[in-house]
């Protein structure tokens, strides 16, 4: 059975996820400190939902397109290994910005959100593509 849209072009899957890591490194940097953004009245702590929104993104992105380019066998540990060094990465990056301090807390948040966005990537691909062919 042929997928439509994006599926045709696994490579954009690729494209997608390097564009989405270079999103976060901007984020990253001294220009979105804590002292920067703290003035921003929001019921909740925005700081933390952005962390979880933009690597549940980053793990449904990487988790499709690992499916689509890759053979590997452990999909999703693989996916959820390359978010897990993204975040620590990232959290490195933060520690050498002047205003910004790399925390291991938000490696396991970042860690925690990329995994549920890796499953629920796999529960529509299930839905939409295996699902389909019974």
């Amino acid at each position: 059975m042929k997928s439509a849209g994006l599926e045709r072009h696994p490579k954009l899957w690729l494209w997608l996820t390097v564009w989405w890591m270079a999103v976060l490194f901007v984020l990253s940097t001294s220009f979105f400190s804590a002292e920067l953004t703290k003035n921003i009245d929001f019921p909740i702590n925005i700081r933390l939902l952005a962390h979880i929104c933009v690597y549940l993104v980053l793990g449904f992105l990487a988790s499709r397109a690992v499916d689509l380019n890759f053979p590997w066998k452990n999909k999703i540990l693989i996916t959820f290994l390359i978010c897990i060094l993204y975040a620590i990465s990232d959290e490195l990056h933060q520690h050498f910005e002047p205003a910004r301090h790399g925390r291991l807390i938000d490696v396991i948040v970042d860690s925690v959100s990329a995994f549920f966005g890796i499953v629920v990537q796999r529960l529509v691909y299930q839905k939409r593509f295996v699902g389909k062919r019974t």
